[in-house]
């Protein structure tokens, strides 16, 4: 009886190290599989580069990962699906585009910016002042001009009511003498009356200078946007001639 018992134990032993071994055996074969079935993206490896007219612009990418860099540039990991790309550069409009890259090819992205035009400046300038320094990258000056004409137009506005407010009692004082019937009492309300015409006549004066501030700002805005826009071919330049004679003068692009 002890014998069978022993042999009854001996078996069991068998079997759990078998079933062990059975077990780690699948465990470690779906280690391998997992090592060599890696995603599509790193089955075929792939490269996504991007090149900009002008070199240099700052481009981003954004979908199921956000990528950015100057141009030009490339990408090594595997990029797939849709991705929103837009470029940045100085002097330049923004270039916007949508892309859809597959894991299994290699692309090239060529980005042509266009030139920001003079022009273009000049008629923002014109709608509001600062609008137009704003588009050719001049923020502090767009800031100001900005500032100014809205503070200018805040002035006129004040102005503006306070002349009505000045309108509206003179025309109080002239009805009071017209339909006063005391005699002395007209020789007062008269004065009152031409007190009120002189303050009418001067709050006058205070809205038109506010009014000529608020062109002022508007024209040296644009001014500005026609002399000084921002640009490596256009503005004032000076050389020396063939003769040896100095010639200087304006360009200007539209």
């Amino acid at each position: 009886m002890p014998e069978a018992t022993r042999a009854l134990r001996a078996a069991r032993a068998v079997v759990r190290v078998a079933l062990l071994m059975v077990l780690a055996a699948a465990v470690h074969g779906s280690r391998c599989d997992a090592q060599t079935t890696p995603p599509d993206s790193l089955l075929a490896p792939t490269a996504f580069s991007v090149t900009s007219q002008p070199p240099g612009a700052l481009v981003v990418l954004q979908g199921e990962h956000t990528v950015r860099g100057r141009a030009p540039f490339t990408v090594a990991r595997g990029l797939s699906g849709r991705y929103d790309v837009s470029a940045y550069a100085p002097g330049y409009e923004e270039w916007r585009s949508t892309l859809y890259l597959d894991p299994g090819a290699n692309r090239t992205l060529s980005i042509q910016m266009s030139q920001k035009l003079r022009w273009k400046g000049i008629a923002r300038s014109v709608l509001f002042p600062g609008w137009g320094q704003r588009y050719s990258g001049q923020k502090t000056k767009s800031v100001i001009f900005g500032a100014l004409e809205i503070g200018a137009l805040a002035w006129v506005g004040i102005e503006h009511f306070q002349y009505q407010d000045r309108v509206d009692a003179l025309r109080d004082a002239e009805h009071a003498y017209e339909n006063e019937k005391n005699e002395a009492e007209i020789r007062r309300l008269y004065g009152v009356m031409e007190r009120e015409r002189s303050k009418a006549e001067d709050q006058y004066d205070q809205r038109r200078l506010a009014v000529y501030a608020a062109g002022a700002v508007w024209a040296v805005n644009i001014l500005d946007a026609v002399l000084f826009y921002p640009s490596s071919s256009e503005g004032f330049y000076s050389q020396v001639g063939s003769g040896g004679e100095l010639m200087a003068g304006f360009r200007m692009e539209f």
